[in-house]
């Protein structure tokens, strides 16, 4: 028998064993309850089949959770991979100040969203935050940042794209100063201008980073719980509720089977989206 092909096998067996003990059995337990009556009113848990997944999507609330949802992470996803691309071609020029300007830059990056949110709340306060006595002193009347959907979901985008620019620039910055010099060099040789250099030499490098930044932000932004929850909680109204927050707010509300199902579903969307981002990525990249 040879050792060297059966000691790699043997050293799964652990690690797989506590990962299917301690998430996989207990994820399936759980949402096996989506299937049932599951809450504190009533005396015995019953099968019930899908009655929790059409009592999901027949309130307009899964509507209105999804619709933020999709604008969060579309919004922020652009934004973040843009203003990260821009930021990461001027600090790879030669800036006398650009290792400071990247430190500045990533600072928000490594600020939990917790304290984002805190922060945010703070300045956009509808009664005495920051941005409104700006807008008073310019004599424009203040505005209720949380009270209305679409200023609600500004303010979120506006909150992530700060913390999280520094971490898109970072990774396309790494990308960029990992291609070689010498094709810039022949480049220039050839008398090409800066547009050219970009279109034909940058950008094919950047698109396996440009792709990293667009999965990590897209997942992050579908999840979307934090900022949300510590700016409005959902409200008002259920009017700027993501589909983490709806997760919350209904278990919060005893709605235990119901809670579970957009879970559930939730969680397939999520694992369907990511395989096939991932064969998109490897077709765009084998084209390099």
């Amino acid at each position: 028998m040879n050792l060297k092909k059966v000691y790699p096998y043997w050293m799964t067996v652990v690690p797989f064993g506590i990962y299917l003990v301690f998430l996989v059995l207990p994820s399936t337990a759980g949402f096996s309850m989506a299937f049932t009556n599951w809450s504190p009113f009533v005396d015995e848990v019953r099968f019930t089949g899908f009655q929790a997944f059409q009592d999901m999507f027949s309130e307009a609330v899964y509507a209105t959770a999804i619709v933020n949802t999709l604008i969060f992470a579309v919004a922020t996803t652009a934004l973040k991979a843009g203003i990260g691309l821009v930021l990461a071609l001027i600090l790879n020029s030669a800036l006398r100040s650009r290792n400071l300007l990247r430190t500045v830059f990533f600072f928000p990056a490594v600020l939990s969203p917790l304290v984002v949110g805190l922060l945010f709340s703070a300045l956009f306060d509808g009664k005495n935050g920051f941005v409104n006595s700006v807008l008073v002193g310019l004599d424009v009347p203040p505005v209720s940042w949380f009270g209305a959907r679409t200023s609600a979901n500004f303010v979120f985008v506006f909150a992530e794209v700060w913390r999280s620019t520094g971490y898109a620039m970072a990774i396309i910055l790494a990308a960029l100063q990992s291609i070689p010099a010498e094709y810039y060099e022949a480049a220039e040789m050839d008398g090409a201008t800066a547009w050219v250099k970009f279109r034909d030499i940058s950008f094919p490098y950047l698109i396996p980073a440009i792709n990293l930044v667009v999965l990590t932000s897209l997942l992050f932004g579908f999840k979307i719980f934090d900022l949300v929850y510590i700016m409005t909680g959902g409200g008002p109204g259920n009017q700027t509720e993501t589909v983490s927050t709806l997760i919350l707010n209904q278990y919060g509300q005893d709605m235990y089977a119901q809670s579970t199902a957009t879970n559930l579903v939730f969680s397939v969307v999520l694992v369907a989206f990511a395989l096939v981002f991932q064969k998109y990525q490897k077709r765009s990249e084998a084209h390099l």
